[in-house]
């Protein structure tokens, strides 16, 4: 099932010592095994069942830092069923926060004091993940500029989250890959992704908003794109990561147009 060095250093880690949302991560080894399956649900299901646990509501946990380099040799494996998914998760791992921080208000409503311990803590896995995840962007990018329009646009959202300088170089991969690519979700992906890597043709918004034709969060998203033209309300720019990960995801289960 493991191929080659795929995993390397993963019975190094103390799992059962670190902590996830329902559980120790025990079973991360196994699970992390089972993704490097080669039948695609067996696959998936690990991928989720890990997944689920190490990161919850846009919040992320203990162990979450020591699976970030194991998701990402299982990412860089062509031969990994499932890998545009497991990139998207590092995406959305990057973007993790703390639970005690993003649950703060909720606490002071309750007269409930704040763990200023705990909090340090999870401050400090935050930071971890994404240096962690930082860490394998020079890699998932030069596999990328060889790979097609999904990995691509995934890896991309990668690097918006945490290295966009160095992820410019895969502008004129995205580039090049809409050129042959008419499947409206697939082309607003690349469009956006490249937008939001430094291409900034607003025209490639175009692309995105044909994307979104017909959709009920067409409306919501409609804000975003006219923010992205306008350069205003940036507050809304943390929307177009949702948008871009939406359209990578709707891209991959589209059945392909016909003409």
């Amino acid at each position: 099932m493991v191929k080659g060095h795929m995993l390397e250093g993963l019975d190094e880690v103390e799992w059962s010592e670190l902590d996830g949302c329902y559980r120790s991560a025990a079973d991360a080894p196994h699970l992390l095994r089972a993704m490097t399956s080669t039948d695609p649900p067996v696959a998936r299901a690990a991928q989720q069942e890990l997944f689920d646990n190490i990161y919850h509501q846009g919040t992320i946990y203990q162990a979450t830092p020591a699976v970030v380099p194991f998701f990402a040799q299982i990412a860089r494996s062509p031969s990994a069923q499932n890998r545009v998914l497991v990139v998207l998760d590092l995406g959305a791992l990057a973007r993790g926060e703390s639970y005690l921080v993003v649950h703060a208000d909720f606490h002071e409503k309750r007269g409930e004091p704040m763990d200023e311990h705990r909090l340090q803590q999870e401050v400090r896995w935050v930071h971890e993940i994404r240096e962690a995840v930082a860490r394998e962007c020079p890699e998932l990018i030069n596999e990328a500029e060889r790979a097609d329009w999904a990995f691509g646009t995934a890896v991309a959202y990668v690097a918006i989250a945490v290295c966009p300088e160095e992820g410019r170089r895969l502008v004129p991969r995205l580039d090049h890959l809409s050129l042959g690519e008419i499947q409206p979700s697939r082309r607003g992906a690349l469009a956006l992704a490249g937008f939001l890597l430094g291409d900034r043709e607003t025209s490639l918004l175009d692309d995105v908003e044909r994307a979104m034709t017909g959709r009920y969060d067409a409306e919501e998203y409609g804000r975003v794109l006219e923010a992205l033209r306008t350069g205003g309300q940036t507050e809304l720019e943390w929307m177009a990561d949702n948008l871009l990960e939406a359209l990578v995801s709707r891209g991959l289960f589209e059945e392909p147009s016909s003409g």
